[in-house]
């Protein structure tokens, strides 16, 4: 008697396991899809929310070798994949760093992904993060980032999709 309660249990625990497993995974389908952006202090403009210390993600390094102002076309999203970044702080201590989004209207939407690293005896540090389930930036959103000291980079990979 003991048995139907948990072969009725096991087939509840299966069904649900098998929910969602139709949705897919979102990747890129072409490689022309896959792109690399930039930002640094010494070029890349403030960011327009004010953040403190904050400056725009606003080039894309294209597979050609080009390299042209990044936005997210309409219709489009930008799914944010991985992202490096280095800073210079003070001497052994440590640097935090944060990818935060800002609308068209320039209102700070907040962060997405944010890691702190110690600095070493010349006060660098550094860090690679990775976003497995990606991170999804519509058009019309622009990336900054934020903190990393008085001298910074940050590198971030992702893939262009439909905006479904």
């Amino acid at each position: 008697m003991r048995a139907l309660p948990t072969f009725g249990l096991t087939i509840i625990l299966m069904t649900g396991l098998a929910v969602g497993t139709d949705a897919g995974v979102l990747a890129p389908s072409k490689p022309s899809q896959v792109v690399t952006v930039t930002g640094d202090t010494a070029t890349s403009a403030s960011c327009p929310s004010g953040v403190v210390k904050g400056k725009m993600i606003d080039t894309q390094r294209n597979s050609d070798g080009t390299i042209t102002p990044f936005n997210v076309p309409m219709g489009e999203v930008f799914v944010v994949t991985s992202w490096e970044w280095t800073g210079a702080g003070a001497v052994s201590s440590s640097i935090t760093m944060a990818l935060v989004l800002v609308d068209s209207s320039s209102t700070f939407l907040g962060s997405f992904s944010q890691a702190t690293a110690s600095s070493d005896s010349s006060g660098n540090g550094g860090g690679t993060v990775d976003i497995p389930s990606g991170f999804v930036v519509k058009s019309g959103i622009s990336m900054c980032y934020a903190g990393g000291g008085a001298s910074a980079s940050v590198i971030v990979h992702g893939f262009f999709a439909k905006d479904k």
